[in-house]
């Protein structure tokens, strides 16, 4: 059983992999980035630590990639 704070362990469901999936894709449209730069692949290992950090809403998720 996993514990409050054992996020990292929990699998991503289709439905967080969409949410993600989308979140990036919009901000590297909004940063003008290619997506297979340095800058995205950071962008994307972000997106996941915070999502892994227990960040699940989907807004929540978006507002903290923003200010990165």
């Amino acid at each position: 059983m996993f514990g409050f704070g054992d996020f990292h362990q929990l699998p991503l469901r289709p439905e967080d992999l969409s949410t993600l999936q989308s979140i990036f894709d919009e901000e590297v449209d909004a940063r003008h980035l290619r997506v297979n730069s340095e800058q995205a692949e950071d962008l994307a290992r972000k997106l996941i630590e915070l999502f892994q950090s227990g960040i699940r809403r989907e807004d929540s998720l978006r507002e903290r990639i923003q200010a990165v």
